[in-house]
């Protein structure tokens, strides 16, 4: 593993669990495989600063995978920035959708791009919305807009999740 680090970890969990209950079906993770973009971006505070980049970890993701036990062939890992890669993807209905990509605008994406095609019952997790004041605002501001929004619960200080219960 070329970076030290379990990238990935959720995801695998959650394959590994499906894969054992008799459940197959694709994951997508969408990420810069990079770290924090290098552009300006929201902070813990709530404040503008620098991201930073750090050794690239796709082949780490794909390595853990391999090493859990898990099948690279039910993983589709899209590389960059996520307001960049994800608006063309075309992607059915989701059952669990997780974000972890920290700021506002990368978050309030995958809001827009993502929350309509939840399943009625599917399960929403944002990882940052207790810590990262982009992820709360944009989660906060889109959710304000849906007519049926989630109840997000606290699971710790930095995630929440809900359950979607309308159409």
């Amino acid at each position: 593993m070329e970076c030290g680090c379990l990238f990935g970890g959720a995801s695998i969990f959650t394959h590994l669990a499906m894969r054992a209950n008799g459940i197959r079906r694709k994951l997508y993770l969408f990420d810069t495989f990079e770290g924090i973009p290098g552009e300006e971006c929201d902070l813990i505070t709530g404040g503008k600063g620098r991201g930073h980049q750090i050794t690239n970890y796709y082949n780490g993701v794909k390595e853990n995978i391999v090493e859990s036990g898990g099948d690279t062939d039910d993983f589709v890992l899209t590389a960059g920035k996520v307001e960049d890669t994800l608006p063309g993807t075309k992607l059915g209905e989701i059952a669990i959708l997780r974000l972890d990509t920290d700021f506002y605008t990368s978050t309030r994406c995958e809001l827009e791009t993502l929350c309509p095609k939840l399943s009625a019952g599917g399960v929403i997790i944002i990882d940052d919305y207790g810590q990262w004041v982009g992820a709360r605002e944009a989660t906060d501001e889109y959710f304000s807009k849906v007519e049926h929004p989630p109840l997000l619960n606290r699971i710790d200080p930095g995630v929440w999740a809900g359950v979607k219960y309308g159409p």
